[in-house]
């Protein structure tokens, strides 16, 4: 069983491959940014092992709480990327006659052949040469890394199945999605906030190893230290034998081993549940409510009922409230961020979050078009030209930026005082704003980028499209920064003359409607002639 399960995914990922270019090229530099990773961690190992002896006392802190990381992160994934079919989902095995036990060690080794997973045990063969300076460190490895890399895959598995009932419906997955977005913005201010804190440790060298190895103590008896603890507490700090630690290695083993047998116990009888009722996708089967606003809007034009349509999407598709989230909530969170953070004027820097607001609003209309999926066949059989397409998701978009962009001007105004700042930062963010849209529409005719289906996870990844989303993303800000340099120089000189400052906003309206209007053109003539192409492309990641 476990040679047919690994046969089965190896023949996926090659038709997979086969079938797009972005995804073996995707997974070929997804391959080599882990490979630049797991060369780092190796060396870092590798150099605490054989370099100056002062170097052998960071070597269990450091390991502790790395691997200990490594292993939490495995269990976070799975809230980032279930939600979605694995190669080998188990409830494809639903009408086989096989019960969990059967496909459980397949299932464990189909999940290590994977980028993550062959990372991880790349990285973990590091531990035996670093920890080699002592017979009873060499022991304590060999049984901990087996276990800790178990426990790594198991906690995936478990919180795969966990959450998979839960992100099957819609209301959960829209405040998953609005709780993980805000909480991921977060991590700019908590990261910033750290390297400060690291930024003054660093002054205090002698400070630096106890704090480590305090947290390394507190963390090697959770259970994702555990397993690569052990090793340290036979180990002193000069790298020699600590015989006395040897039975705390042996209690941390054996709850690392306790730990395994739980967890391979629990995701066998969510195995068996799974097997017996396969969880069943789609939405909540409630009540939808429509909008008098949207339906009178959709009945004007063609490009109403575009901008009708993808209004009524930004409001109910999970995937459409996540890239919202992300366009409203990271530059504000980013410019605040700096501005608590540095020592520059915090009410100028403030005046970039509308800014920010603009550059994300542009790049988030170059994806668009790649979240109807399927449901684009209705702007094809329609006969709707490509100019109202284009046309009609600026408008929906501008529909949503346009007072989130006044009301921040307005409230950034009342908090800092700096009126000086309005005409400028508002000539910068109208130029960068516009311009961005009608790079978006240009660039969203052309490239189509791997996205969840519907009704998935909104944070699933999909290997292949992180070429196209890059290539997307590049050609966008080329635009927008081609449109958008006028009016930011001009804007620049207005910080000290509002007349400047007037002609700088005149510009940027100028100029940016003209790229807005050209990008539209341009991108509606592309899809005129690629429609069936466009739908193919978008339709590729549900089949």
């Amino acid at each position: 069983m476990v040679a047919l399960l690994v046969r089965l995914k190896l023949t996926i990922l090659r038709n997979s491959l086969r079938r797009s270019v972005w995804r073996t090229v995707g997974m070929a530099l997804g391959a080599l940014y882990a490979l630049s990773l797991v060369v780092t961690a190796l060396l870092i190992q590798l150099a605490l092992r054989v370099g100056p002896p002062e170097y052998a006392a960071y070597l269990a802190p450091v390991s502790v709480l790395g691997f200990s990381a490594l292993t939490a992160g495995w269990l976070v994934m799975p809230l980032l990327a279930a939600g979605i079919d694995d190669t080998v989902d188990p409830g494809r095995f639903a009408l086989l006659p096989v019960r969990a036990r059967d496909l459980q060690p397949g299932l464990l080794v189909c999940a290590v052949l994977g980028v993550p997973g062959t990372a991880a045990v790349l990285v973990s063969l590091g531990q035996p040469v670093a920890w080699s300076r002592s017979l009873p460190s060499v022991v304590a490895t060999l049984l901990g890394v087996p276990l800790g890399l178990v426990t790594c895959v198991l906690l995936a598995r478990v919180g795969t199945v966990a959450f998979a009932r839960l992100l099957s419906t819609r209301r959960f997955r829209e405040l998953a999605a609005a709780v993980l977005m805000v909480g991921i913005g977060s991590l700019g201010l908590l990261g910033t906030l750290f390297s400060r804190g690291v930024t003054g440790a660093l002054g205090r060298r002698e400070a630096i190893l106890p704090t480590l190895e305090r947290a390394a103590a507190v963390v090697g008896w959770t259970p994702f230290g555990w397993a690569w603890s052990a090793p340290a507490a036979v180990s002193a700090p000069d790298g020699s034998a600590r015989w006395g630690g040897i039975a705390v290695a042996l209690v941390k083993l054996a709850l690392a081993a306790g730990l395994v047998g739980i967890l391979w116990r629990v995701w066998e009888r969510m195995l068996d549940r799974a097997l017996v009722s396969p969880l069943q996708r789609g939405g909540d089967g409630g009540k939808v409510h429509s909008s008098p606003l949207l339906d009178r809007l959709g009945e004007r034009s063609p490009v109403g009922a575009v901008a009708a349509k993808s209004l009524r999407y930004w409001r109910r598709d999970p995937r459409y409230l996540t890239g919202g989230l992300t366009t409203l909530t990271v530059p504000l969170l980013f410019v605040v961020t700096n501005a608590a953070t540095t020592g520059a004027d915090a009410g100028a820097l403030l005046f970039l979050a509308p800014l920010a607001l603009g550059f994300f609003a542009g790049t988030t209309l170059a994806q668009e078009l790649s979240y109807d999926g399927s449901a684009l066949w209705l702007h094809v059989t329609s006969g709707i030209s490509g100019r109202s397409d284009r046309a009609g998701r600026v408008l929906a978009l501008l529909t949503l930026v346009l007072p989130v962009l006044l009301l921040s001007f307005v409230v950034l105004t009342v908090v800092t005082g700096r009126t000086d700042l309005v005409l400028p930062a508002s000539a910068a963010a109208v130029a960068v704003l516009l311009g961005g849209l009608g790079g978006g529409a240009w660039v969203g005719a052309w490239f189509q980028v791997a996205v969840p289906p519907p009704g998935h996870n909104p944070f699933q990844a999909h290997s292949g499209g992180g070429i196209e989303a890059l290539v997307s993303f590049a050609l966008t800000v080329l635009v927008m920064t081609v449109s958008a340099s006028p009016a930011l120089v001009l804007a620049g000189f207005g910080l000290d003359d509002p007349r400047v400052a007037v002609i700088a906003l005149l510009v940027a309206l100028v100029v940016g409607g003209a790229t807005l209007a050209l990008g539209v053109r341009r991108g509606g003539a592309r899809l005129d002639a690629a429609w069936p192409e466009v739908l193919s492309a978008v339709t590729l990641e549900e089949h």
